[in-house]
């Protein structure tokens, strides 16, 4: 099975509450770095790289789609 990755960076505002959020409530979701060479179908941040490589982006968008999948129990 794929892993679904948060990118962000540091300079990315809504990142940092995002990354916080995103680890204590899926902590199965893989958190990382625009440096440490995101696909190039990344776009804008924060972005959220799904278990099939679709890229979701805004955090918004971002906990909606975690808490559908949330829903499925894709993580436990």
């Amino acid at each position: 099975m794929s892993e679904v990755t948060l990118w962000s960076a540091v300079w990315c505002a809504p990142c940092g509450p995002l990354k916080a959020w995103v680890a204590e409530y899926y902590p199965n979701v893989l958190i990382k770095d625009i440096e440490e060479g995101a696909p190039n179908s990344i776009k804008s941040l924060p972005a959220l790289e799904t278990f099939d490589k679709e890229i979701i982006t805004g955090a918004r968008d971002i906990r909606m789609y975690l808490a559908w999948m949330d829903d499925e129990d894709w993580y436990r």
